[in-house]
């Protein structure tokens, strides 16, 4: 019996991003560690983790900022999905933070593969 192959998450995620881009915001956490950097969005980025635009003052800038984001799109009484990682406890609560100051509520989502 041969087994179902595993279901690339970005190509889920990507599909699932444009049948809601009409109603919903969707702010993507690596296009905003691009823009703070000034880097081409185009440009696929080799750098490992932990380093570069991906080191954890980096990181930390994203995140305040991608939270800076939701909160503006949540303050209109929409919804958005933010596609980042999360993996750090103090983003996950600064975001469930942030929401919870203009009254909508956080759902995080975990992906396994």
């Amino acid at each position: 019996m041969k087994e179902s192959p595993t279901p690339d998450i970005g190509f889920i995620l990507n599909a699932l991003a444009e049948s809601l881009a009409h109603s919903i915001d969707l702010p993507e956490a690596d296009s905003i560690r691009k823009q703070l950097a000034h880097v081409d969005l185009a440009i696929p980025l080799p750098e490992a983790v932990d380093q570069g635009i991906y080191s954890h003052d980096w990181s930390a800038r994203t995140y305040e900022t991608l939270c800076w984001e939701a909160r503006k799109v949540l303050a209109l009484g929409r919804s958005v999905i933010l596609d980042a990682s999360f993996i750090r406890r103090r983003d996950r609560d600064m975001m469930v933070q942030t929401a919870s100051e203009v009254g909508a509520t956080v759902f995080f989502v975990e992906c396994l593969c």
